[in-house]
């Protein structure tokens, strides 16, 4: 944990030129996204590489709750869809 720190702070202190920063998923993640989505998933996904346990933490939580939602109204539309055929 504490070399992961320290690893952090010089990456702070010594930021990377942008053409030797280590490739990442975030461009296959959102390969199959369309133009604005993929540009907005690319962005939080670059985001999150400055947060800290903490602060990801608490990204994750609303995550969950995003998705918990989302998933209500799935199963919402799809009752009323059936209530309709």
């Amino acid at each position: 944990m504490r070399e992961a720190s320290e690893g952090q702070e010089q990456l702070r202190t010594n930021p990377l030129p942008r053409n030797n920063l280590p490739s990442s998923s975030s461009s296959r993640d959102t390969e199959l996204l369309p133009g604005k989505k993929s540009h907005m998933l690319a962005a939080v996904l670059s985001l999150l590489k400055e947060l800290d346990s903490r602060e990801l933490q608490v990204v994750h939580r609303a995550a969950e709750r995003r998705l918990r939602a989302l998933r209500r109204q799935s199963a919402q539309a799809e009752g009323s869809d059936i209530t309709e055929h």
